[in-house]
């Protein structure tokens, strides 16, 4: 229960931002590319939403604060938990990019295909 709860909301929080951060670059900026500028709000959100959670659960629920102290359960929320948030970041953006394409390229062709969400085709 440690870093489960924590790590679910992180998880929550990474593929709210990156939603948000694809809805503005398609909405606001008209690109499928990403805006690198985005990444470092969409972290560090997710960086604290894990710190903060981590400090309720394990530092005030648990009684982590009480036997601890604030120092080693801070330290333990936010600086050990950044190579884990970073990891998973790196890997779920770009998978959650392509799932959210709206079409697909074939190499070595100028064709694209759409994707077709909800559309039944008829033959």
């Amino acid at each position: 229960m440690g870093i489960f709860f924590p790590a679910v909301v992180c998880g929550i929080t990474m593929l709210t931002t990156l939603y948000l951060q694809i809805l503005i670059e398609r909405v606001y900026f008209h690109r499928e590319k990403t805006l690198i500028v985005l990444h470092f709000p969409n972290v560090m959100f997710s960086w604290l939403m894990y710190g903060v959670t981590y400090i309720s659960v394990n530092g005030f629920m648990l009684g982590g604060l009480a036997e601890r102290g604030r120092a080693a359960v801070a330290v333990e929320a936010f600086l050990s938990s950044f190579p884990l948030v970073m990891g998973c970041y790196v890997i779920t953006a770009p998978l959650f990019r392509r799932a959210l394409r709206r079409y697909y390229p074939v190499k070595g062709t100028n064709i694209v295909y759409l994707k077709l969400k909800g559309i039944s085709r008829e033959k």
